[in-house]
Formats: C-alpha cells, sequence, structure tokens
C-alpha cells in the first residue's frame, strides 16, 4: 500500500484526500439530519457502537444521500450484486437464477405388518 502511495505521490495523495473529506463534509451537510448513536436498528459487531444516519425531510429518494447513509455492508453488498450482474450481462450468462420447481413428497412410514 505505501508502495502504491509512493507511486502516485504522497502529496498528491493528501490533496485527493482532503478533496475527498470535503466532498464528504458537503454531502453530510446536504443530507443528514441527526445522528442517531447506539441504534438498535443498525447491527453492529460485539462492543462497537453502531451509528445510524437519518436524512434530512424530501430526501429519501435522493440516491446519493441514500447511499451516504447505508451501513458499509450493505453498501458493499449491493455494489458487489450489481458488479456480477453487469459481468452476467456482458459474458451472456444468466443474470437470474433460474426457477426450480420443488416437488416434496409425503413421508410415510413403511408399513408393519400385524401379528
Amino acid at each position: 500500500m505505501l508502495c502504491l502511495i509512493k507511486q502516485y505521490g504522497k502529496n498528491k495523495m493528501a490533496t485527493e484526500v482532503m478533496k475527498l473529506r470535503e466532498l464528504n463534509e458537503k454531502l453530510y451537510d446536504i443530507c443528514i439530519a441527526e445522528i442517531q448513536q447506539d441504534s438498535t436498528n443498525v447491527w453492529s459487531p460485539g462492543n462497537v457502537r453502531a451509528i445510524a444516519y437519518k436524512l434530512k425531510k424530501g430526501l429519501e429518494n435522493n440516491a446519493q444521500c441514500v447511499n451516504m447513509i447505508k451501513s458499509e455492508h450493505l453498501y458493499t453488498r449491493e455494489l458487489r450484486n450489481k458488479y456480477i450482474a453487469k459481468i452476467k450481462q456482458n459474458s451472456g450468462l444468466p443474470t437470474k437464477p433460474k426457477e426450480t420447481q420443488r416437488t416434496w413428497k409425503k413421508w410415510s412410514a413403511p408399513a408393519i405388518p400385524v401379528q
């Protein structure tokens, strides 16, 4: 990782990180109404404090704001699924799994002869 930063340039990397932080701050100001600490609606492992963000009114359909408040796990899963679907579409593979019919046979005990 340090080698990649060195290749890119430390000053250039610092500038890009600063730009990213500024953009995140602007988005935060535009989208976020409040922070909810230790929210029970957000999964968190062990002793990690869960943080949930509440959107400002009227931004429920703003994709950028909605994505900003998603958990890392959820957002990553959605990106992965979108990426996989795109690969399948470009490769000609089916994008959805085939529907399979499951037929369940009712189990019955074998007949025991009566003596």
